[in-house]
C-alpha cells in the first residue's frame, strides 16, 4: 500500500500485459482507497468520542475527507451530529463544496442552498458574516451567479451593522482571494473608512490590520505595508500587556495566510513582543510563513534558537514538510524522526498528543505513511488522534488521485490496447460509483 502507479516494480510491470496491467493498476488504485476509507472510519470513531466541544471541531474536520472520498451519506449523517451552530453549517458547506469540485453541480447547489438557509439562523452576527460569505463563492463554482451576489449583498449589509471593520476586511479578503479583485478593493475602500472612525485604539490597530491582509491578498503590497505600519504605530502607544495581545493577534493573521509577502514586517512585530513565551510562540509563526515562501533555511534556524515554545514542535513539522516539497527528503525525515523523539519525551499527556499528531500527519505527507498510521494510532488523547488519522488519510487521498490523473499516460506508456483503455476506466470508476 502507499505506492504512487509510477513505483510499481518493474518486475511487476514487465510481467504484465495489456488487460492484466490494467487490472494490476485498478487493483493498487482500489487498495488505496479502501485504505484511506478504513482510515476514515478509525479518525470519526475517535472524534465521536471527543470530549467537551473540541467534538463539534472533529466532527467538523472530518467532513469534508469524508465526503470526498465518497462518503456523502455519512458525511451529511456527521453534520447534523454537530450540536454548535457555526460548525454545523460550515460542515455543510464543506460537503457542497465536495460535490461541486466533483463536477456533481446540481446536488452541490442543493446542499449550499440548504448551508445557506441555517446560516441565517446563527446567532453571533460575526459568524453569520463569516459564514455566508464562504457559502456564497462556493455558490458561485456551482454557476449561481446570482444567488452568490445577493447573499453577498446580504452578507455586506450584516456586516455594516457590526460596530467593526473586521467582517468587512475577512469578506474583502475572501473575495480577493477568489480573484474578484475589484469588488474586494471597494469592500476594502469601504472597510478602511470605517476601521479609521473606530474610537478604542486597540480595536482601531486590529481593524486595520485586518485591512492590510486583505490588501496584501489583493496585490496591495505597498498599501497594505503603510496600513500596517499605522497599525503598529498605534499598538506602540498601548501598555505593554495591551501591545502584546495586539501584536499575537495581527501576527497570527498574517501568517496563518502564509505571510502574503509580510513576513520580515511579521518578524519585527514578533520580536517586538516583551513577553517570553508570547514572543516564542510567534516566532514560530513567522519561521512557517518563511518556510511556506521558500526560506527553508532561515525558518528552521529561527526556530532552533527557540528554547522553548508551544508551538515550536508544529513549526519543525511544518519546515520539514516544505523541504520535502523542494526535493530534500533526507533532511525533512531526520527532522521529524528528531521531532518525534522529543514528542515522545513530553511527560504531559495533553502535549505529548499534540506533538505526536503533529510528526504522524507531516510523516505521511513525506511519504512515511505505515510509520504516521502507528503513531497515530498509539496517540492517547482522541482529538489529537482522530486529527492525526484524518491528515493521514487526506495525504494518502491526493495521492491516488494523482495516480488517477495520470493513469492515461501511464496506458498509452505500455502501449495498451483502445479497448482495454475504455475496459479499465469503467471497471475502475464503476467501482467507485458502486461503494459511493
Amino acid at each position: 500500500m502507499g505506492r504512487e502507479i509510477k513505483n510499481l516494480a518493474d518486475k511487476e510491470i514487465e510481467a504484465k500485459e495489456g488487460e492484466e496491467l490494467a487490472e494490476l493498476i485498478i487493483n493498487e488504485l482500489v487498495t488505496r482507497k479502501e485504505k484511506v476509507r478504513d482510515i476514515l472510519d478509525e479518525a470519526l470513531e475517535a472524534a465521536k468520542s471527543i470530549p467537551g466541544v473540541k467534538r463539534d471541531w472533529g466532527l467538523r474536520d472530518i467532513t469534508k475527507p469524508l465526503a470526498d472520498n465518497g462518503q456523502r451519506g455519512k458525511a451529511l449523517e456527521i453534520s447534523k451530529d454537530i450540536s454548535d451552530e457555526r460548525e454545523s453549517v460550515l460542515a455543510i458547506k464543506a460537503i457542497g463544496k465536495s460535490l461541486s469540485e466533483d463536477g456533481k453541480k446540481e446536488r452541490a447547489r442543493a446542499i449550499l442552498n440548504e448551508a445557506s438557509k441555517e446560516a441565517r439562523n446563527i446567532s453571533d452576527e460575526y459568524h453569520k458574516v463569516e459564514v455566508l460569505c464562504r457559502i456564497a463563492l462556493n455558490m458561485e463554482k456551482t454557476g449561481q451567479e446570482g444567488k452568490t451576489e445577493d447573499i453577498l449583498d446580504e452578507t455586506l449589509e450584516i456586516a455594516r451593522s457590526i460596530p467593526s471593520a473586521r467582517s468587512l476586511g475577512d469578506i474583502a479578503q475572501r473575495i480577493s482571494e477568489e480573484g474578484r479583485e475589484e469588488k474586494a478593493k471597494e469592500v476594502i475602500d469601504e472597510a478602511l473608512e470605517m476601521a479609521r472612525n473606530i474610537s478604542k485604539e486597540w480595536d482601531r490597530a486590529y481593524n486595520l490590520s485586518k485591512i492590510a491582509i486583505a490588501m496584501a491578498e489583493n496585490e496591495e503590497k505597498k498599501s497594505a505595508r503603510a496600513i500596517l505600519d499605522d497599525a503598529l504605530d498605534i499598538a506602540n502607544k498601548l501598555s505593554d500587556d495591551d501591545r502584546d495581545c495586539l501584536l499575537r493577534f495581527i501576527i497570527d493573521d498574517l501568517t496563518s495566510n502564509s505571510g502574503k509577502g509580510l513576513e520580515e514586517k511579521a518578524l519585527e512585530m514578533a520580536r517586538n513582543i516583551s513577553e517570553g513565551h508570547d514572543r516564542a510562540d510567534t516566532l514560530c509563526w513567522v519561521a512557517v510563513a518563511m518556510a511556506e515562501n521558500g526560506q527553508e533555511e532561515r525558518a528552521l534556524e529561527i526556530t532552533r534558537n527557540i528554547y522553548y515554545a508551544f508551538d515550536k514542535p508544529w513549526a519543525l513539522t511544518r519546515i520539514a514538510v516544505a523541504m520535502a516539497q523542494k526535493g530534500r527528503e533526507k533532511k525533512a525525515r531526520n527532522l521529524l524522526q528528531e521531532s518525534l523523539e522529543e514528542a515522545k519525551d513530553e511527560s504531559y499527556e495533553y502535549t505529548r498528543s499534540r506533538g505526536l499528531s503533529l510528526v504522524g500527519k507531516a510523516m505521511a505527507e513525506v511519504g512515511q505513511e505505515e510509520k504516521a498510521l502507528d503513531i497515530a494510532r498509539n496517540i492517547s488523547r482522541e482529538y489529537y488522534r482522530s486529527a492525526a488519522l484524518r491528515g493521514i488519510a487526506v495525504t494518502m487521498a491526493e495521492r491516488y488521485q494523482s495516480d488517477i490523473h495520470n493513469l492515461s499516460t501511464l496506458i498509452e506508456t505500455f502501449v495498451l490496447s483502445a479497448n482495454c483503455f475504455v475496459s479499465c476506466f469503467i471497471t475502475f470508476f464503476g467501482y467507485f460509483e458502486e461503494v459511493s
